[in-house]
């Protein structure tokens, strides 16, 4: 049997998390979850972390949520990154710079023009925007 539950005049209790509410939200997570805490990742699990929390009194479900995807889930794995995840990140935020390197000039134009920078009649219509100027001179 699940307990039922906590009534909505509870305080929430913000801030760091008790050796005691952990276990508290452990507990809940191993009998509020059919199949164990396995089934938790991925899953739409409606109404199981507001179960859950009724275990943990001064807790909200978003909290237990939190607490247990992010500190106390085992599957989680908290160990350095691999020498491939490391490579595989440098590439990734490579390609985004080299991405935002050539947003970024567009952006500087756009700025400008809206703040009446260099579009020569004061910012007041009739300028060019930047993907404007891009597309007449790229193409």
């Amino acid at each position: 049997a699940v307990a039922a539950v906590a009534a909505p005049s509870v305080q929430l209790r913000k801030g760091r998390w008790t050796k005691e509410e952990d276990t508290a939200l452990l507990k809940g997570v191993a009998a509020c979850v059919a199949g164990g805490v396995n089934n938790l990742r991925g899953r739409k699990l409606y109404g199981v972390w507001t179960r859950v929390a009724a275990f943990v009194q001064g807790r909200s479900d978003a909290q237990c949520r939190e607490r247990y995807n992010n500190v106390l889930d085992p599957a989680v794995n908290r160990g350095s990154w691999t020498q491939e995840e490391s490579d595989r990140m440098l590439a990734i935020v490579r390609r985004l710079a080299e991405e935002a390197g050539q947003v970024q000039p567009l952006v500087d134009k756009d700025e400008a023009s809206a703040s009446g920078g260099s579009d020569g009649d004061g910012g007041v219509g009739g300028g060019k925007t930047a993907m404007e100027t891009t597309v007449a001179t790229d193409g």
